[in-house]
């Protein structure tokens, strides 16, 4: 299946039918299901994400649509492994996850998982989209009647410009004498006579309809103003070398107006629909020892703590949230204008953004081959540049030795981080051991998107493999990001698998 991309949603298109379509329709099929999407339609789409993130949404439908007897592991959203096993279960259930990788259509892979835990608005509707088109086409079991008031009567499709057609851009039927029915199959092909006797996932024109069409259309210009948010401020006063100008209150009304245009409402809601910016302010907070915190943003106090200004803050966002409608809305937007002096921080780029270029072309966050030898042998997984560190254990003995006779010099690379990151590494070592017919591998220079796709081809490969122990199977982000600490884990566990097999 293609790789689904991971764009910031501020710099979509929002102006075409088929994404406004397309949240209608979810937004409905999640309402006729009893999902709550009262809040979800005053604004806030992105209620979603949580819910998503920790897979409990993915579990609701899965026991609802499937009848599945599967529970949650956990409902903390800070329990990034229990939220990929929740997913993974729920998309296991549903018939959506894909864990032989035969790409077939609709299928989720591990890059997709990925995706969702971080929350990006674009995967969140495509996968519940997806699951919407793949439940109708697989009949579920009779719905409860409890139930039936809520469900839309299904008609075919007006001829008024205002209906929505809940299908799929690509399948738009092309002429009016193409049953709607034969022209919704699938996310990808076609197949003539397989829909015969079903309804088609349609919905009639309504006032409900039209009110979330036009909510959503709301929302996204709102998205596309709020886009420019940081620039207008790092225009206007970005260039100070410092923020003492910010600790007086702006009498000018230049000053006035530049301070105005940055609202507590607008740094609410831009946090929030900004892919990516919530997940790094959440691990720069909780790599100064604070929860995943949301009501400071209202004045902010979170974007300020990134930079490590904040002092005192209470790991309890309702006491701050109290505590910050005591605070003037000045202080807020000197806070707020302060933090977003360095743009680079409110668009959540953090530093190891820098280190994605081609090998040669790394200074400032260039690590030795050597280093990383050292890591492996001693347990010292750091790194250089401003990337994260990590402790991880002392590497067992003989991983060198038994890389070595495995056809991997590590001193023959500029570095084996990014060999592994490529998923080269990973590969040679399944093809070599455990699956010599391994096939759809990028082995020169991938992308990052063909990258994932080689670690995940290679992770499926080994979910055959008889008592392999795999405990590090779900995290592929870590080792497409070549994070030592699970570049070393994963290396033991093949190299404890190849010791048992032998």
């Amino acid at each position: 299946m293609q790789v689904l991309q991971s764009q910031p949603a501020c710099n979509d298109s929002f102006t075409s039918s088929p994404r406004i379509q397309q949240e209608a329709c979810v937004s409905i099929w999640l309402d006729g299901l009893g999902v709550d999407t009262e809040r979800l339609k005053h604004g806030h789409v992105n209620l979603l994400l949580d819910p998503l993130r920790n897979g409990l949404l993915l579990l609701h439908l899965a026991r609802q649509l499937r009848n599945a007897p599967c529970s949650s592991s956990s409902n903390n959203p800070t329990d990034v492994a229990a939220a990929r096993r929740n997913i993974v279960t729920a998309l296991l259930h549903l018939g959506l996850f894909d864990t032989k990788a035969s790409h077939s259509p609709g299928a989720c892979l591990l890059q997709d998982v990925e995706l969702m835990l971080q929350g990006q608005p674009r995967i969140v509707w495509s996968l519940l989209d997806r699951v919407r088109q793949h439940v109708s086409h697989h009949q579920p079991a009779p719905p409860d009647p409890s139930h039936r008031s809520q469900q839309r009567p299904q008609a075919p499709v007006s001829s008024s410009p205002q209906s929505v057609s809940c299908m799929h851009p690509s399948q738009q039927p092309t002429s009016a004498s193409s049953p709607p029915a034969q022209q919704h199959q699938g996310m990808h092909a076609q197949r003539p006579g397989s829909q015969q006797g079903r309804m088609p996932n349609t919905f009639p024109p309504s006032q409900s309809i039209r009110r979330v069409q036009e909510q959503l259309r709301q929302q996204h210009q709102d998205v596309q103003q709020r886009a420019s948010f940081s620039a207008r401020i790092s225009q206007s006063g970005g260039d100070q070398p410092h923020d003492s100008h910010l600790k007086r209150p702006a009498t000018s009304p230049q000053g006035r107006s530049r301070l105005q245009t940055v609202s507590v409402q607008q740094a609410s809601q831009y946090r929030t629909e900004h892919a990516g910016l919530e997940a790094w302010h959440d691990s720069r907070l909780q790599a100064h020892g604070h929860p995943a915190l949301h009501e400071p943003v209202r004045h902010g106090r979170l974007v300020d703590a990134s930079h490590g200004r904040s002092k005192g803050m209470q790991p309890h966002s309702h006491d701050i949230h109290q505590q910050d409608r005591r605070d003037s809305h000045q202080e807020a937007r000197r806070n707020l204008a302060r933090a977003a002096v360095n743009g680079h921080h409110m668009l959540g780029l953090g530093p190891s953004q820098a280190c994605k270029e081609p090998c040669s072309s790394k200074k400032h966050c260039q690590v030795p081959s050597a280093q990383f030898r050292q890591a492996l042998q001693q347990g010292q997984a750091g790194t250089e540049g401003g990337t994260r560190k990590r402790r991880s254990k002392p590497a067992r003995p003989g991983l060198m030795e038994w890389l070595q006779q495995k056809g991997i010099d590590l001193g023959s690379s500029c570095r084996m981080e990014e060999t592994f990151a490529d998923g080269i590494l990973l590969c040679h070592l399944v093809q070599n051991r455990w699956h010599p017919q391994l096939a759809g591998v990028t082995w020169t220079h991938p992308s990052p998107a063909a990258a994932r796709h080689n670690i995940t081809q290679a992770l499926n490969a080994l979910h055959d493999v008889p008592k392999m122990p795999l405990t590090n199977l779900w995290r592929a982000s870590d080792i497409a990001d070549a994070t030592p600490g699970a570049v070393q884990a994963l290396l033991h566990d093949l190299r404890h698998a190849d010791a048992r097999s032998v």
